[in-house]
């Protein structure tokens, strides 16, 4: 419970915090200070995948996890649509400042609702009682740290780095969390090249949050009836999709950028491949690194998932501090050029990833 209502405290103090102090401050100092309490809820709130990558462990049967994740994911992606959509709307009638009151509220209420609602373990809902967890993950690799349980984390940290699968899951992750990087981005994207107005880029800046929630809630339901070689043929499909709508993404406003004229075609366009972007991004993104914390690290899962979510949100800082040097520069083109080998690194990695995984499941038969 602690684990998981840390990030929302923290949510909760940075948002208030700001509330407080922004009608006292110049922008200058403001700015100063919303970034440092960004960066110490995003410290907490970081903490929160791990703690709930250890619960699904324990709760659920390993058939399970694909949909699980895909649910979470949903609920992930859920909450930028609404903010990109419902606070993108309110910006038509209300200020910021309104909206970080709002947004205090919000925390405050998803805090309240934690405590009073999420359960203490598998027998206090309706879920079946998973089997034990342990026993299963080691069966399906007998190798794996579980059979170490006396081991220290140096030991466990140096087995999974020892595994070839990690490191091109370790490298999908990274690559992939770049790629997503992309809606951070969008509103700014649509204002400054587009030329849209602020309320107008939020609502439009949603069809990236719209695409990955269609994109996870299907990939849910496929991947968990999908064997090893199917899974294989199946992400890579969505991702060459992703490779190839981040490449016309940038050709159709590399245009917009050497030509200084906007049609609003392209604006049409761009929304559309940026849906689909979002469409065929989420699934891999969510429920292969997901599943694979769990599998591969059994017990230790939370472990996997801090070591690659740590080296994913490396990777993201210096996409986005790259990216506000050169977009002060106004070059979306070089930005997005950037993208599309992100996307083909991503690509290339999960395909690797799952080829050793296919062959792993092979030799064991």
């Amino acid at each position: 419970m602690l684990s998981i209502g840390i990030p929302i405290i923290s949510t909760i103090l940075f948002t208030a915090t700001g509330t407080v102090f922004a009608p006292l401050l110049s922008n200058f100092s403001l700015v100063l200070l919303l970034n440092a309490l960004w960066f110490i809820a995003s410290f907490f709130q970081s903490s929160g995948w791990t703690s709930i990558t250890q619960l699904i462990y324990l709760w659920f049967e390993k058939e399970q996890y694909g949909f699980v994740f895909s649910i979470l994911a949903i609920s992930s992606r859920g909450g930028y649509l609404l903010s990109y959509a419902v606070l993108g709307s309110l910006l038509y009638y209300f200020s910021w400042y309104t909206i970080l009151i709002l947004s205090t509220l919000i925390s405050a209420l998803a805090f309240l609702c934690d405590i009073y609602y999420l359960p203490k373990k598998p027998s206090n809902t309706s879920l079946p009682v998973s089997s034990s967890p342990t026993t299963e993950v080691a069966s399906n690799n007998s190798n794996s740290n579980n059979n170490s349980n006396n081991t220290d984390l140096w030991s466990k940290m140096v087995y999974f780095l020892s595994d070839l699968r990690f490191w091109f899951m370790l490298i999908n992750n990274l690559t992939l969390t770049i790629a997503v990087e992309l809606g951070v981005f969008l509103p700014l994207l649509f204002t400054k090249l587009l030329l849209l107005s602020p309320a107008s880029a939020s609502l439009a800046s949603s069809c990236f949050p719209v695409g990955c929630v269609v994109s996870v809630f299907l990939g849910g339901i496929i991947v968990d009836r999908l064997n090893k070689s199917q899974k294989l043929f199946f992400y890579s499909a969505i991702l060459s999709a992703v490779v190839i709508s981040s490449y016309y993404l940038y050709a159709t406003l590399s245009a917009v950028v050497t030509r200084g004229v906007i049609e609003p075609s392209e604006v049409n366009l761009a929304i559309v491949l940026i849906f689909i972007y979002g469409l065929c991004v989420a699934t891999p993104y969510y429920i292969p690194c997901s599943v694979f914390t769990i599998e591969f690290g059994g017990k230790d899962c939370g472990l996997v998932a801090g070591m690659l979510s740590s080296v994913a949100f490396c990777g993201a800082f210096v996409f986005d501090s790259y990216a506000g040097v050169i977009l002060q520069q106004e070059k979306w083109d070089q930005f997005l050029y950037v993208l599309v080998w992100v996307c083909v690194a991503g690509f290339t990695s999960l395909f690797f990833f799952l080829y050793l995984d296919r062959r792993a499941e092979i030799q064991k038969q």
